[in-house]
């Protein structure tokens, strides 16, 4: 029977002297085990019966906006959901133009009591409730 090779891999590291350091790594499959341990749950999900692939979860990422002053820029972020945003209640303006949006549900906006300025345009918007933009006193432009 031929003899299995094993192939071993180092990483050269220098300690604060300024001295190189040669040390074994762990194989691609421990240091890939071990990555995913450190992303947090609700991101990443491991099922070692599927041959170690990483599914996301059915919780909707949250999307990064960005903000300016009191305005928030979401647009053209593929948003399908308003709980994928996460911005100050305080803000005056939001602009969700260019996204995947289909519905607006009760109540969406019951927080953004200052919000004077949303932009909804391009969406796919199908589906508004009654009470969508309820206690939205100061919106002047929609």
């Amino acid at each position: 029977a031929a003899a299995e090779a094993k192939v071993l891999r180092y990483r050269v590291n220098t300690n604060e002297d300024s001295k190189s350091i040669v040390q074994p790594m762990m194989p691609l499959r421990v240091n890939l085990e071990q990555s995913l341990q450190k992303v947090p749950r609700y991101i990443q999900q491991v099922d070692k019966a599927a041959e170690n692939k990483v599914f996301l979860p059915s919780v909707l990422p949250t999307v990064m906006c960005s903000v300016k002053e009191n305005f928030a820029d979401c647009s053209n972020r593929g948003i399908t959901d308003l709980s994928q945003i996460n911005v100050s209640i305080t803000i005056i303006g939001l602009d969700l133009s260019y996204n995947r949006l289909t519905s607006i549900p009760e109540l969406a906006f019951v927080k953004f009591t200052r919000l004077e300025w949303l932009n909804l345009r391009q969406n796919n918007l199908y589906s508004l409730h009654n009470d969508s933009f309820y206690n939205l006193t100061s919106l002047k432009i929609l």
